[in-house]
């Protein structure tokens, strides 16, 4: 096995590093994007917009936007026959954080559970509320429901 050169550095807190591979990183001053700040330098690279804060199942970006998904498994509903099919009342799911504006969302059912389905949807800033459809009244399975919703935090 050949040797390997490392080459060390010194750096302000009197330690001793090696240096990575492709060098030290450059300082935003230092990076060639004519900017003093990180947010200059993201503006002056292109970057629109950028990630401010993740959480568990959501994500606030800079400009303002807020993606959230998650998956909800409903309990027992009532349910009122309509012509051939049987739907439940609403079924709510809340979002982990709650919208200032709501802009558009999509929920699916996850699993192949036959004689389920989703019948209808509505979204308010801090929820998701739909009803299911079944062949059956008496059917007694479980399903779950996946969504995904946007809007903004500010």
């Amino acid at each position: 096995m050949a040797d390997r050169i490392v080459q060390l550095t010194d750096q302000e807190d009197n330690n001793i590093y090696p240096v990575p591979p492709f060098g030290l990183p450059l300082t935003v001053e230092s990076g060639g994007t004519g900017a003093d700040n990180a947010i200059s330098a993201l503006a002056n690279l292109g970057i629109v917009d950028y990630v401010v804060e993740r959480g568990t199942n959501y994500m606030k970006f800079a400009s303002g936007l807020m993606i959230q998904w998650g998956k909800h498994t409903p309990g027992s509903t009532a349910l009122s026959a309509m012509g051939n099919i049987y739907v439940s009342s609403w079924i709510s799911a809340t979002f982990p954080k709650p919208f200032v504006t709501f802009l558009g969302g999509a929920l699916c059912k996850l699993d192949a559970t036959s004689n389920v389905g989703i019948y209808n949807v509505r979204w308010e800033t801090s929820r998701v509320e739909y009803s299911a459809w079944r062949a059956d009244a008496n059917y007694s399975g479980v399903f779950t429901a996946s969504w995904v919703a946007f809007g903004t935090w500010k």
